[in-house]
């Protein structure tokens, strides 16, 4: 139902390259043969990738925390919502500016490994009960529930109890969606994820080493939007948040990249070989 983006695996082309091979070819393949670089490429980020195994250190993006995010290639307007894949809803929690949510889904079935993103709930100092109620309505706008299920992810912090009730805010999504009579599975871990990893698996699914797309969003998540494309890391490389109104929207969906795609989890690295004589 939508299109998958995909690049060459290798750069194509026959640029001259100083040390005397193409570029995406092993430097050393007495140690690392072709096959070992195709599996550490899928492990690494792209900056260790480059540096590491290319030789090519790559720029840091200008200070941009999404430096691997291009407009032209992640986002869409010919995303769609498919009927047999559970849909997802991504959840950061907080009061001011307000909460955000944003619906998409995850396709992974065979060869195809793709996030999407197609709607955003957002509104000033909207707390979990607005929030839900909009996701209802949202619901009712497509022709009702249609899914095999519904994933919920979102901020660990929200397992604590709201000021002003006994209730948690992830028990406040999931009574508004018993009484929505809505399957539902909780898929946020007992602790947020570091920060640096989660960031890294969503800088790998905008676009991994191999070039490849695995996340697309449709044009009318702004705010999702505006963050991947403007948002700063600090000092330290991390989440700028000195605007209070950016962070929130990225901040929901990078839980869920990273709890269905982390990086470090994926493939274990090959060993070099040594003492090998050619």
């Amino acid at each position: 139902d939508w299109e998958v983006i995909k690049l060459p695996m290798f750069h194509e082309g026959k640029a001259a390259c100083p040390i005397g091979r193409e570029q995406g070819e092993p430097l050393c393949p007495e140690r690392y043969d072709k096959d070992a670089c195709v599996s550490i490429r899928a492990a690494v980020t792209r900056e260790t990738w480059a540096a590491l195994y290319q030789q090519g250190p790559l720029p840091i993006g200008a200070g941009r925390l999404y430096k691997t995010y291009d407009a032209s290639r992640n986002r869409s307007d010919r995303v769609r919502i498919v009927p047999s894949l559970p849909l997802h809803l991504s959840l950061d929690f907080n009061i001011n500016p307000g909460m955000h949510g944003l619906i998409g889904q995850y396709d992974d079935r065979g060869s195809v490994d793709v996030f999407t993103a197609v709607h955003e709930f957002h509104g000033p100092r909207m707390d979990v009960e607005h929030l839900m109620m909009e996701f209802e309505a949202w619901i009712r706008a497509a022709g009702g529930w249609q899914w095999p299920e519904l994933h919920v992810f979102g901020d660990a912090s929200g397992s604590a109890e709201w000021a002003g009730t006994s209730e948690s805010c992830y028990q406040i999504v999931f009574r508004r969606l018993a009484a929505m009579k809505i399957p539902y599975r909780r898929r946020v871990p007992r602790a947020n994820p570091g920060v640096r990893d989660s960031i890294d698996a969503f800088n790998d699914a905008l676009l991994d080493p191999a070039d490849q797309v695995h996340y697309v969003h449709h044009p009318r998540c702004v705010r999702l939007g505006v963050d991947l494309a403007k948002l700063r890391s600090d000092e330290d490389g991390l989440i700028d948040k000195s605007e209070r109104s950016m962070s929130h929207a990225s901040d929901a969906e990078r839980y869920r990249v990273h709890y269905l795609r982390p990086l470090a989890a994926r493939i274990e690295l090959p060993a070099g070989r040594f003492g090998v004589t050619v």
